[in-house]
């Protein structure tokens, strides 16, 4: 880890551009790293911003003026409130003189400082009206490009939830922005009137119109007459222009689909829109006009989404002819821009439940365009191999898996399968259409219905009996296609054979194994009983792996699929094949421990073995005739193999991980019947965690708390165990101030511990001696900057408090609502003062439910208390100036709440302000 930088003096103007020039000239890549290093700190200090204006007063290069105009950014928009009030107007001053000063060409640095003035006039309230003052100041010709860079940035960073400002002041800037809008527009129409053969300006303008438009206002309701209008939309067809006009045309769509207060603007664009369809047909070849366009079509489509949803009349399914013209485009970039709207079209025609009546209309749109992208997933004809799962090619075809996942049910997944597979009718195919047929197939297969007997089995004769050699990719999609037919293969078993003598074959195309295994696992986990006749071709496979030269990852996905069919073998047979299957692993285990330095394959036979736990999952009703459990023989000689490992591996993070892992397995794999390897195991992890202080054996204790919590014959065994846990993790946790940083695997693991704990005998740990301790420790973490560690910590103190609630009505209520409210009574008002530190900036916002949800337990055992802990909090009587009276009355209104929902978005908000 890097040394922390600290920078305790303000270095010279010359030290900065020293800095500088290292950064961007010298070759040495540790001198550049230490220069950029070193100007990151500077850009946190508060010495940047005296250094930033005299960097852009002196403009010694590029590259200085540059950093400072992007430190006086980041400065405004996360320091601002290092400066006093009173140097507000001077920095304003300052940055619209160096505005003035930028000479032409220095876009990059115009942008930077636009910004920042843009970020000072939402921060400074102090500004009556910022709009007119930039239009004043920046007005003169020579100064026309610069005032453009800032309006159009200025509504952008208005509605930029990263500037932290009150609510009522980011609506007031609102207001103000939009009654003063008209200005903007006149402006823009006077520049586009004198500028109409200059691109570079038409571009500049087309941009500032579009931040508006989006924005909206006065100027923006009287769009419908402004010239520019039919110009936005005609300079989509210019090569200069159109990606400028394809924004802006997108905005003008964007703020008409407001019916009520932009009807006529509406009545005039949807024509104009529709008027593009043949200019897109004969510019398919320009990949720029026709994004522009494509651009606009999607945000049409997308705004009458609802009414077209709700009603799809047919005036409105011209929408649908719309996004299928687009899915024709060849350029799958171009296409993916109307995935929004399907995934749009499909969460509200799902969601509202809609009649059939109303899906069959959409019906035919979807297959035809699933049918279109048939060609967009499609190999390019030269292509050999084996497509690259890194490729642009697969990353398109993931986005077409997920949309497809998303309005599958539209047409329901067999009439897609039967409308794509009609492609291979032609004999005379390239295999480029084979290959992708069964690609989009795999899709949607898992969704297919065992009972469709007509689409699935034309697919698999072209599978099984193919009319052509199979190229390597070919082979690799059927195999994939195969694994997601699964369900359907376990209502159709006379398939199974044919599909699984099939899959063998993959193990000799090179690169392809991958899919077959994942199939093989797929079949054996759907299909289990009827794979039972393949075990021992299954063990055939993995006991030749080398010779089939599988990779590991290969291997293990046959593994667990032969795991899972030795769960349907006869009772009797079941100890004898787990033995066959995983019998070499735990051999393995035992000879490398009298020759430990065999790490790898040590790892290697544990994951194995793990895989074989996991995936035997039998039934009660398959015992054994004397009730014992069929893998008891392979957990009983496995335990002792993996006790001695612990103990020889103390040192090695990951091979504890492996083995607790395995162990964990082992466990579950036999649930209640592991009791009588409970004492042992319980001895081995409480003393390998206090010998290693390794999170895992934690981990490992909760999984034995959920197979034996709730028996009542191992409570007083599993108090002992918690209580020893305790003593160890509450001594780490101790150490000194950083000790919960520096141990959040402890934390998480210990806390998820006394959870499980609390659910499965809750009286029993209320009344322990622990508790207060445990309490205590939880209060200690409550600012632990660590997602995972944190959550399971605030999920301890919210499942502890909400016991009372749990408890209702139940014999223990009285014993429990007696114990928490002692807790609470003693210690209650510090976990609620740390709890709101966390709120108040010590805590990123994505942890705030969290915070939220102990805190509305708190609520519901005691109120009254509670609220007077949260109006005495420390924190409170010390928030920054930017927050506001009414803020902090919103925050204390949201305990009064009684809507969880409701109670947790008001705490959320206030934390907002903090960040």
């Amino acid at each position: 880890m890097e040394e922390k930088l600290s920078i305790q003096q303000p270095p010279s103007v010359e030290q900065v551009c020293e800095m500088l020039h290292v950064l961007h000239n010298n070759t040495d890549p540790n001198e550049k790293h230490r220069a950029g290093r070193w100007l990151e700190t500077l850009q946190k200090t508060v010495f940047a911003w005296e250094l930033s204006d005299q960097l852009l007063q002196r403009a010694v290069s590029v590259e200085a003026s540059f950093y400072a105009a992007q430190t006086m950014r980041t400065k405004i928009k996360h320091h601002f409130y290092e400066l006093p009030e009173s140097t507000h107007a001077s920095l304003r001053d300052a940055l619209l003189t160096h505005l003035r000063a930028i000479r032409p060409g220095m876009n990059i640095i115009v942008t930077q400082l636009s910004l920042a003035i843009a970020d000072l006039a939402v921060y400074m309230h102090t500004w009556p009206n910022p709009l007119s003052d930039f239009m004043m100041c920046l007005g003169a010709p020579e100064y026309v490009q610069v005032l453009l860079e800032v309006l159009t940035v200025l509504p952008e960073e208005v509605q930029d939830e990263q500037l932290r400002i009150p609510v009522p002041r980011r609506m007031d800037l609102r207001h103000q922005l939009g009654a003063d809008s008209q200005g903007v527009f006149s402006f823009l129409e006077q520049l586009f009137s004198t500028h109409t053969q200059d691109e570079d300006m038409l571009n500049k303008i087309l941009r500032c119109l579009t931040s508006w438009l989006f924005f909206g206002g006065s100027g923006a309701q009287n769009f419908v007459r402004s010239p520019m209008l039919p110009f936005v939309f005609q300079s989509m067809f210019v090569a200069g222009l159109c990606d400028a006009a394809g924004e802006a045309a997108t905005a003008v769509v964007y703020l008409s689909a407001d019916k009520v207060f932009q009807g006529p603007l509406r009545a005039t664009v949807v024509p104009l829109v529709f008027s593009l369809q043949q200019t897109f047909v004969q510019n398919m070849h320009d990949s720029d006009i026709s994004r522009a366009i494509a651009g606009v079509f999607s945000e049409l489509a997308e705004s009458e989404m609802l009414d077209l949803a709700r009603s799809p009349t047919p005036d409105r399914l011209t929408l649908m002819d719309l996004m299928l013209l687009v899915a024709r485009h060849p350029d799958p970039d171009i296409v993916q821009l109307t995935f929004n709207f399907w995934y749009a079209l499909g969460e509200e025609l799902y969601e509202s439940n809609c009649p059939d009546s109303v899906l069959n209309a959409f019906k035919p749109y979807l297959l035809m365009f699933v049918e279109a992208l048939v060609n967009h997933v499609k190999l390019p004809g030269e292509f050999d191999g084996l497509v690259d799962h890194r490729s642009d090619t697969q990353e398109f075809r993931d986005g077409v898996r997920d949309l497809l996942k998303e309005i599958a049910f539209i047409s329901k997944s067999t009439h897609i399968v039967q409308r794509v597979s009609q492609q291979l009718d032609d004999p005379a195919r390239p295999w480029q259409i084979t290959e992708a047929v069964y690609c989009l197939c795999s899709f949607v297969a898992d969704n297919v219905q065992p009972a469709d007997h007509t689409a699935v089995p034309k697919l698999l004769k072209s599978i099984l009996q193919p009319s052509a050699p199979l190229t390597p990719a070919v082979y690799e999609a059927a195999a994939h296609l195969l694994g997601k037919l699964a369900r359907w293969l376990a209502g159709n078993a006379d398939y199974v054979t044919p599909v699984f003598n099939y899959l063998m074959q993959g193990f000799q195309v090179r690169g392809a194994v991958f899919a077959t295994g994942q199939s093989i696992k797929n079949i054996c986990t759907e299909c289990r009983e009827h794979m039972v006749p393949h075990f021992a071709n299954l063990i055939q496979i993995i006991q030749a792996s080398e010779q089939l030269q599988l990779s590991e990852e290969d291997l293990m996905l046959i593994i667990k699929g032969t795991a899972r069919v030795v769960s349907q073998l006869k009772c009797t047979d079941i100890p004898q094949a787990s033995l066959t299957l995983a019998g070499p692993y735990i051999d393995t285990l035992y000879a490398i421990t009298r020759e430990p330095h065999r790490t790898v394959e040590l790892c290697i036979a544990v994951d194995r073995l793990s895989a074989v736990f996991q995936h035997t999952n039998v039934v009660p009703a398959n015992m054994l005739p004397d009730g014992s459990h069929p893998l008891w023989q392979l957990v009983e000689k496995a335990f002792p193999a993996i006790s001695q490992l612990l103990a020889v591996h103390q040192g090695n993070r990951r091979i504890t991980e492996q083995l607790t892992r395995c162990l964990k397995h082992a466990v579950r794999s036999l649930g209640e019947h592991y009791g009588p390897l409970l004492a042992p195991t319980v001895d081995l992890v409480l003393k390998q965690f206090q010998a290693t202080k390794h999170s895992s054996f934690l981990y490992m204790a909760s999984i034995l708390v959920d197979t034996f919590g709730r028996t009542a014959a191992y409570e007083a065994g599993i108090m002992d165990m918690l209580r020893s846990f305790s003593t160890s993790v509450f001594h780490i946790l101790s150490q000194d101030a950083h000790s919960f940083q520096n141990h959040p695997d402890i934390v998480e693991d210990y806390f998820r511990l006394a959870t499980r704990v609390l659910e499965h005998q809750v009286v029993a740990m209320v009344q322990s001696d622990i508790v207060i301790t445990t309490f205590q420790c939880a209060i200690a973490g409550t600012l632990l900057e660590h997602k995972e560690a944190n959550e399971a910590l605030c999920a301890f103190l919210r499942y502890f408090v909400g016991c009372c609630r749990r408890c209702e009505g139940t014999v223990s209520y009285g014993v429990v609502i007696n114990a928490i409210s002692g807790v609470l009574s003693q210690y209650g008002e510090q976990l609620v003062h740390n709890l709101i530190v966390g709120i108040a900036g010590g805590l990123p916002t994505f942890m705030i439910p969290d915070i939220a949800s102990v805190l509305w337990e708190v609520l519901y055992v005691s109120r009254d208390s509670c609220v007077q802990w949260v109006r005495s909090a420390p924190r409170l009587a010390s928030l920054p100036a930017y927050i506001s009276a009414n803020d902090k009355e919103l925050f204390f209104g949201a305990f009064a709440s009684k809507d969880q929902n409701a109670f947790r978005e008001q705490l959320r908000t206030f934390a907002r302000l903090f960040h």
